[in-house]
């Protein structure tokens, strides 16, 4: 089958810094809000005493850590890069990768914009193979100009072999109908002999 190259085939079309902000905009503010969640959520905890004592008493902890003045004082322990504040905004951060990367898609399209639509691709001339019998043109579907669909896989294999390849094959395949019709006349020697004995 004659291989013909696909001059049609879009390349994946990268995405402007305006793009990019308004398809991941929301993304990036949600992970940035995690990290300083984080950095509060670890000042909090460690000043208060530690998750036991939030959970015995957080009407209390609400009370007193869910403040500005709070925030404000996760942001100065933040900046000195120490303390729970940190730690907290490390486990944001690392939550907010994960957040980012979890719901953002690649920034590549494989589709003609304005004609096409869909994440698929071209599919190149080797994968097009794959599917298609290349040696018999006659053991295929023609799906359309440049598609082919094989119709007997194991006549392809065949059909790519090489002579000696081919040669011994056709041997296996020859001991293995050996094989079976020995099997099959045990089998019915087997049984005659049931009869001959049980006088069936």
């Amino acid at each position: 089958m004659a291989k013909k190259q696909n001059t049609n085939a879009p390349t994946a079309q990268k995405l402007t810094g305006k793009e990019f902000l308004s398809k991941y905009g929301h993304l990036l503010v949600i992970a940035i809000v995690l990290m300083f969640l984080g950095a509060w959520i670890g000042y909090a905890l460690e000043s208060f005493g530690g998750i036991q004592k939030v959970i015995k008493k957080p009407e209390k902890f609400m009370e007193e850590y869910l403040t500005i003045a709070s925030f404000g004082n996760a942001l100065l322990q933040l900046i000195s890069l120490e303390g729970g504040a940190f730690q907290g905004f490390e486990y944001g951060f690392i939550a907010g990768l994960m957040c980012f990367f979890g719901f953002a898609k690649t920034g590549k399209r494989f589709h003609r914009k304005g004609v096409e639509h869909g994440s698929a691709k071209w599919g190149s001339q080797a994968e097009k193979d794959i599917i298609a019998d290349t040696n018999d043109f006659f053991n295929n579907v023609i799906c359309s100009s440049d598609v082919m669909l094989v119709l007997d896989r194991k006549k392809r294999d065949e059909n790519a072999m090489t002579p000696k390849e081919l040669a011994e094959c056709k041997q296996k395949k020859a001991v293995a109908a050996n094989k079976e019709k020995e099997r099959v006349q045990a089998l019915e020697d087997e049984l005659s002999q049931i009869k001959e004995l049980y006088g069936g």
